[in-house]
């Protein structure tokens, strides 16, 4: 049991972790001290460029039971004005020409699903960890696109209807601040473990973690550990556009206004702190 995980598009992660067996520091920043944690759930840190066969292989492995995606718009390969796949993209365009050697997210889940359906092995849950809206709904609706049309070059007719079928894809929605890294951030990170770690993630203390309960294979009892298994997650999207959002973007009108130019920056005048407040 454990993690293996995957850089598609720029290996410097996956070229720090390697060196320190998966192993990193998350850092609990609350403004005043910082609190280390060492996660060792990775058990496997690749990449898709320098290790396709292996990436491949863990794709297929009777054992994975999930495959999570954290990307974005453009890792989704996502057209929101057509809400289908984009086809312009050059990843997209290579992938459609060959679709055995896939070069985007979307292009190898397609390949490894025609792949398992082919040895008869159990789907795996595509779990979409990230902060666009509807991200499990994005997920299927272009997975469904790309599939459609390269289904008979990857040797399985019938994947569409085997992915709409069989394939889980929960809608989720992930609440924590993990601003970019600076070498400043390392330094601390070697200071309080006593040891360097290249690759520490700076984070706020507050989490929400919310999953839809759709899954097509086994999963962890994430619940015992604080995260939110719900039917629907919408009404905890709009609470957190209706709060969190709306909040950010008063302060960033008020801190524009007061001549700041980040919202930590607003938060330390006492006007601003005042609007809040009230």
């Amino acid at each position: 049991m454990g993690v293996c995980a995957v850089s598609i598009r720029h290996p410097g992660i996956d070229q720090a972790l390697a060196p320190q067996d998966g192993l990193y520091s998350v850092l609990s920043n609350d403004g005043r001290r910082a609190q280390p944690r060492v996660v060792g759930s990775l058990k496997h840190v690749l990449g898709l460029s320098e290790q396709r066969q292996q990436v491949c292989d863990a794709l297929l492995d009777p054992q994975t039971a999930i495959v999570s995606l954290t990307i974005t718009h453009r890792g989704y390969c996502y057209d929101p004005v057509s809400d289908c796949l984009d086809q312009a993209l050059p990843e997209i365009e290579a992938d459609l020409r060959a679709p055995t050697v896939p070069h985007s997210a979307i292009g190898l889940l397609a390949w490894a699903m025609a792949q398992r359906m082919q040895r008869k092995l159990k789907p795996f849950t595509l779990l979409s960890c990230d902060n666009i809206p509807a991200n499990g709904k994005v997920l299927q609706r272009v997975l469904a696109n790309y599939i459609e049309k390269v289904q008979t070059q990857l040797g399985a007719d019938g994947l569409l209807r085997h992915f709409m079928e069989q394939y889980a894809c929960p809608c989720t929605l992930v609440d924590r601040l993990t601003p970019q890294v600076h070498e400043s951030d390392r330094e601390l990170a070697s200071q309080l473990l006593g040891l360097e770690d290249a690759a520490p993630v700076v984070t706020e203390p507050y989490a929400l973690f919310v999953i839809q309960d759709w899954f097509c294979n086994d999963r962890p009892r994430w619940e015992d550990v604080g995260v939110i298994v719900t039917p629907h997650v919408a009404p905890y999207e709009q609470m957190r556009y209706r709060l969190l959002d709306a909040g950010y973007l008063a302060l960033g009108l008020l801190g524009g206004l007061a001549g700041c130019s980040t919202l930590y920056q607003a938060m330390q005048r006492p006007e601003v702190t005042l609007f809040w407040s009230t």
